[in-house]
């Protein structure tokens, strides 16, 4: 039992950290996590059914810090799952999410609390690097532009004038926990892609104060497991579930929404099928990845004739989906080939 469970001592800041099969990464992760400046946190480590060494690493590290909190799931229940266990379990009414392959900066929790707790927001987003081999490069959500709070959100949620990351992560930032479980704010169970964003659009609908921190705090890690963990072959079945929480998002807070969230989506979604055979090149054969494709579309297609019969967006996505209505797999396949490459 730690000390935080003996004394029911309540730390200022928890941070919950969903790790699957990240052995390279976790140490350092962890580690970054040990050091931050501010002293008085939790770590909350779920551990998602790995099969390799992350969970093992986990239980010795925390062997030696006590403020470390380990829980491994015994079955794979996704990332949602794994996040909403952080959420239930924490004792701070401050959270921090931080992925399992990525590291923290040093002051990322004293910024950050310090900040919510001095304005009273209920969200406060930092600036981050984006970590890619031996080079990171200082990226910002909202790059000090002076925009209203309601201009924010909507760009943000829209995912226009470059602000759709903003929305499409939970890393980089912090939640008041209380304003999470009032206002009944989870991640969507199931997701293997976009709950994130999901999560997020009803954070920045809900939350009474947003503030910023513009300091690089996170490093986001950009390595090429990552990209094909988020691909799989059931990637599709996802997207009946993706959409009608987009259609309720919309209908509840802003009905105008509804279009450009949906064809916003839609192409990711259409990115998403063409990019796993692209990623599993050598794995899969040409008839294999255009199976796939032709699957995947046919899902695709079902979910956008129940929103509507004809799509808005850009010239590309128009003719992506030209492809895919016609059923010319193999040129979709060759046009985001193309694209992959260059």
């Amino acid at each position: 039992m730690s000390d935080i469970e003996k004394t029911g001592h309540v730390p200022a800041v928890t941070i919950v950290v969903a790790a699957c099969n990240v052995e390279k990464y976790i140490r350092e992760c962890l580690e970054s996590l040990v050091a931050q400046t501010i002293t008085d946190i939790e770590i909350i480590c779920v551990d998602d059914c790995s099969s390799d060494a992350t969970g093992r690493i986990i239980d010795e590290l925390a062997e030696n810090d006590d403020r470390i909190r380990v829980f491994h799931n015994e079955r794979n229940l996704g990332v949602s799952e794994s996040r909403n266990l952080g959420i239930d379990e924490a004792r701070a009414d401050y959270i921090c999410f931080v992925d399992g392959d990525d590291i923290a900066a040093p002051d990322m929790s004293e910024l950050l609390f310090k900040e919510a707790t001095s304005v009273g927001a209920d969200l406060v987003i930092g600036d981050y690097y984006v970590a890619d081999g031996d080079t990171a490069r200082w990226e910002s959500f909202y790059g000090g532009r002076d925009i209203s709070r309601e201009r924010m959100e909507r760009d943000a949620i829209l995912g226009i004038n470059g602000l759709s990351t903003s929305v499409g992560v939970p890393w980089g930032r912090i939640y008041k926990r209380s304003f999470l479980l009032e206002k009944g704010i989870r991640f969507v169970p199931g997701l293997k892609r976009m709950q994130d964003m999901i999560f997020n659009n009803y954070v920045f609908e809900l939350a009474g104060k947003i503030s910023f921190v513009n300091k690089p705090i996170y490093y986001y890690r950009i390595h090429r497991s990552s990209a094909v963990r988020a691909m799989d072959m059931g990637f599709a079945d996802t997207a009946a579930i993706i959409m009608d929480e987009l259609r309720s998002f919309a209908a509840k807070y802003n009905k105008e929404w509804e279009e450009v969230l949906i064809t916003k989506e839609m192409n990711l979604l259409l990115e998403a099928i063409t990019l796993y055979p692209l990623r599993k090149a050598k794995s899969l054969t040409y008839c294999q990845k255009i199976a796939y494709i032709r699957s995947a579309s046919d899902k695709l297609l079902s979910e956008l004739y129940a929103h509507r019969g004809n799509v808005g967006g850009s010239s590309l996505f128009k003719l992506k989906y030209f492809l895919m209505k016609r059923q010319m797999f193999g040129s979709l396949y060759l046009l985001c080939k193309i694209r992959y490459i260059f």
